[in-house]
């Protein structure tokens, strides 16, 4: 059978540079370039700072004039491709602002629609910005288009910014420019000549500007290893909006293809230049092209995804040795019968979000009576109709997902056909039912995050793991047909795939989740090009170790139950590359996604609830362990699966018996620096005391604005928690616990604070004295924070030891501070008089029977 070679072709420009220019270009439109008429609003002229011409806006005094806005603008901007313009900077303060673009659709009730850029003031002197519509200028909710813009302004308020006092910026130069070329690429064609693999991908060159011409074309070659490149060096001369095709190959030698890993990757960028032009603000950007090869996966037999035919036959040995082994193996099995008992059901439209099967009243966990009925456990209230009812169409689904995998296993083990004709049964519903299956986000709506099968393209991407290792497990045996494997392959699993892989989600869980399940359908399929843009793609596996794992081994999020969401992911996948003669386990950052969770427990093993988390024990995460002990054999794992083993990975991928008699090492103090977290340590075992100091990354989406946060353990039990987190569309979750006066932290004027980055500025570790001094100057403006801890064991006292808290909050102006320190148990003492809330809003509306202390 002939070998295939996944090219993937990933389009970006580059940025542009260079003096400003006035040079007439029917390709660019100026906006503003300050010689004029000034036609900013809270802009005031600079002659001094100036960038192009005589003069520039000069925007300064924030915290009187927290926007600056054009007075006018061209409604229509659907020719241009981007904004640029100057920005200098007298101060790199960290400033954060956002650049809006106004679009309202009237039609949308739930919001305000507009585009937008967040950046930061990070550096001093001019920068030259080049904004992208689409890329760098993103989206919210549903403008009406390109062609219909109302406005356009700068803020520093809103969306989490504070105008901070030293801010002092110059504008210059504002325009919009037109691209002067396209890059299209058609679909790849491998071929084998001569015994070498050759990928020819035809690349399309428009011409998009007002003059005829010929582009440059420049290779990096880099990225290449064993491929070698066959590639023009200019395209033809292209006459206005005309286009032209050239080839571009890669070619994978006898010898060299002989030893590649497969899916191993190698690339060229290659750039096409448009000469011609002088330079400045018209100066067109180099657009750059990567054409990217993978090595070809070898040919296997099903089942190959998760567990070979071998790994089975292994894991029900085990269970006939094993009584544990036995438990499991009899649950899948009994699992199995249920589902083969169970009549077909295969919804016909999609489910909804999870976390909506929540009382917005109490923030409960709804109870299901029927399909339209759902009953909150306080007061009984009955819920019924969309989101509810669609929440348990996801249920269904998912207990479709859990059903394939079962019924595959069951076939494995036990020969019997039923068992894989009601697998096939499912697959040939959804085959039919999944393409018909409308787009649709958490609010019904279509959206690029939104899916088919469920409301977020991360749900589908984890529910189609588990449909791939079913199909994977019951694809030879027969219950299907060529015509039926056809159509569930294409219109299930591929379609699948392309709706995940629409939504690039970037560095972040969600992309983590995205790449397993495309890699799982890639993998069961054998097909490369999936596989390929799983491992290897933009924001692939290895990508996603590099960039989203913090170098101490903690997930960038900050949150511990996305540190686990998203290593699951990571495990799922890189077993999958296991089975196809890859070995990701050898990078050392997936072990540290092991070890930092074990330095980080409370001495009862269970993990705190920072940012948006709950605690949770680690034994909960056993099943992972398990396979990061088959694969690592650190006994450090152990404790972790010191309880009864009797997870569905330790029967098929654990050890066949864990070393016995082992003593964990007694945990010490450590700094998570990359994470930002100090944790204290004092005393043995359960009865440690355990202190927990955040100083460090605000988290991204999942972060809590809580600055400085203690928690502490102590006596066998949490004395002062973090509050984590609800469902998130019980209103609570946004009004209590993510605000400031929910944690153990200092309020500032009865606000919450900015999402920020502290610094660690002393820390002492081990001995009867341990300190740490946490640091924090940008949670509220012209306000420094400092809180030291220090963990005092006194010699020859059996009792704990004294934590004392130095907190100092200094300010260059009257403010009111509130030392906030919540303890779990009841308050005890003379009955003190009420007094009045001390804020509104920020959380403290939640705060009721209100005392002043005695």
């Amino acid at each position: 059978m002939r070998s295939l070679l996944l090219i993937a072709v990933l389009a970006g420009m580059a940025s542009m540079a260079g003096p400003s220019a006035a040079a007439p270009d029917p390709d660019l439109l100026v906006l503003d370039d300050f010689e004029g008429e000034m036609r900013w609003e809270g802009v005031t002229p600079s002659l001094k700072v100036v960038h192009g011409g005589k003069r520039a806006g000069r925007w300064h005094d924030l915290k009187t004039t927290p926007r600056i806005a054009m007075k006018s603008v061209p409604k229509d901007w659907s020719r241009y491709d981007r904004i640029c313009f100057w920005l200098h900077s007298r101060k790199a303060n960290k400033q954060t602002l956002t650049l809006l673009l106004q679009s309202d659709n009237p039609k949308d009730e739930e919001g305000w629609d507009y585009y937008y850029h967040h950046f930061e003031v990070d550096w001093e002197g001019w920068r030259f910005f080049s904004l992208r519509f689409g890329h760098e200028i993103q989206v919210s909710r549903s403008p009406r288009g390109w062609d219909q813009i109302d406005g356009m302004s700068l803020s520093a308020s809103g969306w989490g910014h504070s105008p901070l006092p030293d801010t002092e910026l110059t504008l210059d130069d504002v325009v919009l420019v037109r691209d002067p070329v396209a890059v299209a690429t058609l679909p790849t064609e491998v071929r084998e000549a001569d015994g070498s693999l050759i990928a020819e991908t035809i690349v399309q060159v428009t011409n998009r500007s007002s003059v005829a011409r010929a582009f440059s074309l420049e290779y990096d070659r880099g990225g290449l290893r064993d491929f070698r490149l066959d590639a023009p060096s200019k395209t033809p001369r292209i006459e206005p909006d005309g286009r032209a095709q050239m080839a571009v190959r890669l070619i994978l030698p006898p010898a060299r293809r002989a030893e590649a890993q497969p899916l191993a990757r190698e690339s060229i960028v290659m750039k096409v230049l448009t000469p011609g032009v002088s330079e400045g603000v018209t100066t067109p950007p180099p657009v750059t092209v990567e054409v990217a090869a993978n090595v070809p996966l070898p040919h296997r037999a099903h089942p190959r995804l998760f567990a070979t035919a071998a790994d089975l036959a292994a894991a029900k040995a085990r269970a006939e040795r094993l009584p544990w082994a036995k438990a499991v193996y009899d649950r899948i099995l009994a699992a199995a019968g249920e589902a083969l008992e169970a009549p077909l059901d295969v919804p016909d439209k999609g489910g909804q979000w999870p976390h909506h099967y929540a009382c917005p009243k109490h923030g409960r966990s709804l109870q299901n009576i029927s399909p339209t009925e759902h009953r909150c456990p306080v007061d009984g209230e009955v819920f019924s109709g969309w989101p509810y009812d669609d929440v348990i169409i996801t249920r269904r689904h998912g207990r479709n997902a859990s059903a394939v995998v079962n019924l595959g296993l069951a076939f494995q083990w036990t020969g019997d056909r039923r068992y894989a004709d009601k697998a096939a049964a499912i697959f040939r519903e959804y085959a039919v039912k999944y393409p018909t299956y409308a787009i649709h986000n958490s609010r019904g709506r279509e959206s690029r995050s939104g899916a088919r099968m469920y409301a977020q393209t991360l749900d589908e991407a984890v529910s189609f793991i588990s449909f791939a290792w079913g199909y994977d497990l019951m694809a030879e045996s027969g219950a299907l047909s060529q015509e039926d494997q056809k159509g569930v392959e294409e219109r299930f699993f591929r379609e699948a795939a392309r709706i995940i892989q629409r939504n690039d989600a970037k560095i972040s869980n969600w992309q983590s989740w995205h790449n397993a399940g495309v890699g799982a359908i890639g993998f069961a399929l054998n097909d490369a090009a999936l596989a390929g843009w799983a491992l290897h793609g933009p924001s692939g596996l290895m990508m996603q170790l590099s960039e989203s794992v913090l170098a101490d081994g903690w997930w960038y999020e900050g949150a511990p139950a996305y540190h686990f969401y998203a290593l699951a992911a990571l495990v799922d996948l890189a077993e999958a590359a296991r089975l196809a003669g890859i070995d990701v386990w050898r990078d050392s950052r997936m072990k540290r996604l092991f070890d930092a969770p074990l330095l980080y427990t409370y001495p009862d093993l269970r993990i705190p609830a920072v940012n948006d988390s709950d605690v949770f024990s680690l034994t909960g995460q056993a099943a992972l362990y398990e396979i990061a002990y088959a694969r690592l054999r650190d006994d450090c794992y152990l404790p972790v699966l010191a309880g009864e083993r009797k997870s569905r990975e330790a029967l098929l991928w654990g050890v066949e018996a864990l070393p016995a008699g082992t003593t964990p090492a007694a945990l010490p103090s450590h700094h998570f620096s990359a994470a930002g977290t100090v944790v204290l340590r004092a005393g043995e075992a359960a009865d440690a005391t355990y202190v927990h100091l955040d100083y460090g990354p605000h988290g991204g989406g999942h972060g809590h604005p809580d600055k400085l946060n203690l928690i502490l353990f102590s006596l066998g039990k949490e004395v002062s928690p973090d509050p984590g987190r609800l469902a998130y569309s019980v209103p609570a979750h946004q009004s209590w616990y993510r605000q400031t006066v929910a944690h153990n932290t200092v309020v500032v004027d009865g606000s919450s604070q900015m999402a920020t980055e502290g610094s660690l500025a002393f820390f002492a570790p081990g001995g009867a004295l341990q300190v740490a001094t946490g640091l924090s100057t940008g949670a509220y403006p012209e306000v420094t924070l400092k809180r030291t801890l220090a963990l005092v064991a006194v010699p020859g006292r059996a009792a704990p030891p004294y934590l004392v808290d130095f907190y100092t909050a200094t300010a260059k102006a009257e403010r009111t501070f509130d030392w906030v320190y919540h303890n779990r148990g009841e308050l005890r003492g003379g009955e003190a008089a009420p007094t009045k809330p001390l804020a509104e809003g920020h959380g403290y509306q939640h705060l009721e029977r209100l005392r002043r202390a005695a």
